[in-house]
């Protein structure tokens, strides 16, 4: 197989059960995902550049896909039913991994609807984004404890 982009050394296609694969892009910036997406008239640039793609008729928000967290503020306020389905809290969690393993080294409970995840420069600190929330979760993990919200800002 053919391997484009920068990968973990560890990663493989087979374990997704994915075999007879030719070519495998990994890791594409977003100028290399546009060139591809352009190439396969897959999508269009807009006229201010922004690649345009057309998603089908099922890409919409069914009004029966509404889900709340269940929780001790939401439990007994809200009419739970058909349009307002529960929510695990436990899903709002981030899942650390071990980079040497791929293994699971930690899951950390952050704010509402975790969008987006950054590490500070030296590698100590995560930023996790909560869309819902309006908020950014600083996970620490000090003199070897594990991680942990330190902070929500």
């Amino acid at each position: 197989m053919k391997e484009i982009g920068i990968k973990n050394p560890r990663a493989n296609l087979s374990g997704f059960g994915l075999e007879g694969v030719r070519t495998a892009f990994w890791n594409l910036s977003p100028e290399e995902l546009v060139e591809h997406t352009l190439c396969k008239k897959q999508g269009v640039l807009s006229n201010a550049g922004a690649l345009v793609v057309q998603t089908g008729s099922f890409t919409g928000r069914s009004p029966q896909d509404r889900f709340i967290v269940k929780d001790n503020l939401t439990a007994d306020t809200v009419d739970w039913g058909a349009i307002n389905k529960p929510f695990d809290p436990a899903r709002y969690d981030v899942t650390l991994f071990d980079p040497t393993d791929n293994g699971e080294s930690a899951r950390i409970s952050v704010g509402d609807e975790p969008v987006s995840v950054t590490f500070s420069p030296d590698g100590a600190t995560l930023y996790v984004v909560n869309r819902a929330g309006g908020t950014v979760s600083v996970v620490t993990a000090a003199n070897g404890e594990s991680p942990s919200v330190a902070a929500t800002i």
